[in-house]
């Protein structure tokens, strides 16, 4: 368990001190603006003014994860691969692939949509399939990521809450990526 803490503290510590966080850009009234404004701005708006200055906007960004899974007393190395398909420059899809290395590897797939609520902080709620041998089970996640932009590649912190079959489980970890 006290992973899980490490991992959302480290999300807090990164939130705090990157320098994405005190622009201006991402002031609250310009965030409840832009919910109205995601489906009509096309998924390309912004990229050339913004490909320039370190972090340009990428329409797809895929990512490799490693972490834990916690439920209870129990930890278990956690692996996985992301895809996500920006939609705009708030929302998107993401389409998840993870093995939880537990007594029986299990298997969750799933896909569900992200929401930006910055360039370094995505939200994320994924329905999903759990499989491991002869146990399969439906699973809903919601997550939440703080990554910091070096061009087209990323590195982000996160921390997921998944709910199946009435647990609960944490899935703290660290993210690799490439936006493209």
């Amino acid at each position: 368990m006290r992973f899980g803490f490490l991992a959302l503290l480290l999300v807090l510590l990164l939130a705090r001190v990157h320098p994405v966080l005190a622009n201006e850009a991402f002031a609250p009234t310009e965030f409840s603006d832009s919910i109205a404004h995601v489906a009509a701005e096309p998924a390309h708006a912004g990229h050339e003014a913004t490909h320039g200055a370190g972090h340009g906007f990428h329409r797809n960004h895929i990512a490799i994860f490693g972490g834990a899974t916690l439920h209870e007393e129990e930890a278990d190395m956690t692996a996985g691969l992301d895809w996500e398909l920006r939609l705009g420059r708030k929302a998107g899809m993401l389409a998840i692939g993870e093995a939880v290395f537990a007594e029986e590897t299990e298997q969750i797939f799933g896909l569900g949509m992200t929401w930006h609520v910055s360039d370094a902080i995505r939200l994320a709620m994924v329905p999903a399939w759990e499989m491991a041998g002869e146990h399969q089970a439906f699973l809903f996640r919601m997550g939440v990521e703080y990554g910091i932009h070096l061009g087209t590649l990323s590195i982000a912190s996160g921390v997921s809450l998944d709910l199946a079959g009435g647990h609960l489980f944490l899935v703290p970890g660290i993210s690799v990526g490439s936006g493209f």
